[in-house]
């Protein structure tokens, strides 16, 4: 199955609340009321110390640790969306960058560890 995220798609209209209410309601157009998600990093193996310090001081964003939830929510973060969409996607953008780094820095640091054993 081939999926993309990329297209956007034109709720506006629809009896969405999450994306009418605003409008309705005198707040401009493009931002998105009411929006929660909880991202999944569990891909990316890290403690909760390690991921918020990912999350925190690398991407410099905010999101509420899963644990806040309860104890199934260890490796995931909420993140609560109500501004426009040219922010979350700056925000997207730096905490794709910082995983990116994360990844690089840790493929260095594997082959420098084998690189000891040769």
């Amino acid at each position: 199955m081939n999926v993309s995220f990329d297209p956007v798609i034109d709720r506006k209209r629809t009896n969405s609340l999450k994306y009418d209410f605003a409008a309705e309601h005198g707040k401009p157009a493009d931002v998105l009321p009411f929006w929660v998600a909880d991202m999944d990093f569990r891909c990316l193996g890290l403690d909760g110390d390690r991921l918020e310090d990912l999350i925190v001081n690398r991407a410099k964003l905010w999101f509420d640790a899963g644990p806040l939830f309860g104890p199934e929510g260890e490796g995931f973060e909420r993140i609560n969306i109500p501004c426009p969409r040219s922010l979350l996607s700056e925000a997207l953008f730096q905490l794709k960058q910082s995983i990116s780094q994360y990844e690089a820095e840790a493929n260095a640091a594997k082959t420098n560890l084998v690189r000891c054993f040769d």
